[in-house]
């Protein structure tokens, strides 16, 4: 009963990163944004087919992702397929860090006032050079797990800061094994 709750609770709660809403890949923060048959934006589309994700060379890459608004973000989802229909689950996404580019004087200062945050071992993903990245949360997407829909939350340190973020960088630094990783959707939640 509280799973279904859950679920219903992330399947209603709006998603920014929807392209149909005006989100975009950020091509500079994308690297592996390469060909329109393998094109970043299917992780910013509302399905789940087999063989409908963005594939990243490797086990490591990033995405870029803008809104059309700034948001407090709460949380980010990530979907994947379920164990039983795909053939490759080892492509699904293991660990992976969230990133927010700050930016505008309101938000740098506010920034300031955090510190430095002691989970996260490096100040910014791997492509961002020149830009100022909050670490907004770091997570495990887990292939075992009966739910494919899968939420995280942001660090309550930069909940509570009230700093405003319209471009975001989903950093993936593992997978579950494969010579590729799939990236079905990224979804994020927040407040206007």
């Amino acid at each position: 009963m509280a799973v279904n709750r859950a679920l219903r609770e992330v399947l209603t709660e709006q998603d920014f990163a929807l392209a149909i809403d005006g989100a975009k890949v950020v091509s500079t923060l994308t690297p592996d944004h390469i060909s329109p048959d393998n094109s970043a934006k299917l992780a910013l589309r509302d399905n789940l087919h087999g063989g409908k994700c963005w594939k990243l060379r490797g086990v490591q890459g990033q995405i870029g992702i803008r809104l059309s608004n700034s948001i407090h973000p709460t949380s980010v989802t990530i979907d994947h397929l379920p164990r039983e229909v795909t053939h490759d689950i080892d492509q699904a996404p293991r660990r992976m860090t969230l990133w927010g580019v700050v930016d505008g004087p309101t938000n740098h200062g506010r920034y300031a006032e955090l510190g430095t945050h002691a989970s996260v071992e490096k100040d910014a993903p791997p492509v961002g050079a020149g830009l100022t990245f909050a670490a907004l949360s770091r997570f495990e997407y887990n292939i075992d797990s009966p739910r494919i829909i899968q939420t995280f939350p942001i660090h309550d340190r930069i909940i509570q800061s009230g700093i405003t973020f319209s471009v975001f960088v989903l950093e993936v630094e593992t997978n579950w094994g494969g010579n590729i990783t799939c990236i079905y959707r990224v979804r994020l939640h927040g407040v206007e």
